[in-house]
C-alpha cells in the first residue's frame, strides 16, 4: 500500500522472563526499540503453550498483532483456532496464515498497515494477578508513570521490579540513561510495595510463582474457548517420533547415520 517497512526479526522465544540472553534481547527491543507494531509469530498446533508470549508481549506494548501460523499443519491435526474469539479475547489483531504457501500473508501485512496507520491504540487484555500483586502495582504505578514519562509501560514496569528483575533495570540503564531506583519517590514506594506483599504472605520465588501461575491458567482459559481438538490424539505420532529420536537406545544411532548421510551426500 505505497508504504516501506523495516521488519526486525528478534530471536525467538517462548518467554519474555529474560531467563536466558535471547529473551533478554527479545524483550530489550521491543521495549526500546520503539517498534511501530509487533507481531507475535505463533504455531497454530501448539497455540495454548505459545500464548504465553503473547501475554507477555500484549503487557509491554499496546501495538501488537497475532500471526497464528502454520494453519495447514493444524488442519491436518484436526486442531481449529477460532480467530475472531481469539482476537476478541485478547483485544488484539489476529490473523491466520500458511507461510509455506504464502496464504494469508497478505492479510497480515495489511493488518501491520492498519496498524500503524490507526493512531489509537487498541486495548489488550490486562491479566489480574490477584488482590495482593495487583494492590501493590497500583501502590507503584503512579511514581512509576511520572518518572518514565511514558517511555514504557508503567504496569508492567512496576511488575518487574516488584520481581526483582536486575536484567530489566540494568538495561534501562543503558537505554534510557537513568537509574530509575535512584529516585527517592520510587524506591520508597517499592519498599512500602514490598512490604505489603510480605504481609500478604508473597515474597521473594513465590511472587514469580504467582505471576507464571496467573499466565498458564489465563492461557488454558482462552485455549478452551478459542480452540478444538477434534482428535484426542493429535499429537500421538509426533510423540512416537520423539521417542524414537531421543531415546539413548536410538538417538545416538539415528543420529550417527544421518552425519554419516550428511557426509555421504
Amino acid at each position: 500500500q505505497d508504504t516501506n517497512f523495516v521488519l526486525v526479526d528478534i530471536p525467538g522465544t517462548y518467554s519474555l522472563m529474560a531467563n536466558s540472553e535471547e529473551e533478554e534481547i527479545a524483550r530489550d527491543f521491543i521495549c526500546f526499540g520503539a517498534p511501530d507494531a509487533v507481531v507475535v509469530v505463533a504455531d497454530a498446533t501448539c497455540l495454548e503453550r505459545n500464548l504465553n508470549l503473547v501475554l507477555q508481549t500484549m503487557e509491554i506494548s499496546k501495538r501488537v498483532i497475532l500471526c497464528v501460523n502454520l494453519l495447514d499443519e493444524a488442519k491436518k491435526k484436526k486442531i481449529r483456532v477460532n480467530l475472531e474469539r481469539l482476537s476478541q479475547k485478547l483485544g488484539i489483531p489476529v490473523v491466520g496464515t500458511s507461510a509455506r504457501s504464502g496464504k494469508g500473508l497478505n492479510r497480515l501485512t495489511d493488518a501491520v498497515a492498519d496498524l500503524t496507520r490507526d493512531s489509537s491504540e487498541i486495548q489488550p487484555l490486562t491479566i489480574a494477578y490477584g488482590d495482593e500483586i495487583e494492590r501493590a502495582i497500583s501502590m507503584l504505578q503512579p511514581v512509576l508513570e511520572d518518572s518514565l514519562d511514558g517511555k514504557l509501560n508503567s504496569r508492567w514496569v512496576a511488575l518487574k521490579l516488584l520481581d526483582g528483575d536486575e536484567s530489566l533495570l540494568r538495561s534501562m540503564r543503558n537505554y534510557l540513561g537513568k537509574d530509575i531506583l535512584a529516585e527517592k519517590s520510587v524506591s520508597e514506594r517499592l519498599r512500602e510495595a514490598k512490604e505489603q506483599l510480605r504481609q500478604g504472605g508473597i515474597t521473594g520465588d513465590s511472587f514469580r510463582d504467582c505471576v507464571v501461575t496467573k499466565i498458564v491458567e489465563l492461557c488454558e482459559a482462552i485455549g478452551r474457548e478459542t480452540i478444538v481438538y477434534e482428535k484426542k490424539e493429535y499429537a500421538e505420532r509426533d510423540r512416537k517420533i520423539d521417542k524414537i529420536l531421543t531415546s539413548k537406545a536410538t538417538g545416538i544411532p539415528v543420529m550417527i547415520l544421518l552425519l554419516l548421510g550428511i557426509f555421504w551426500i
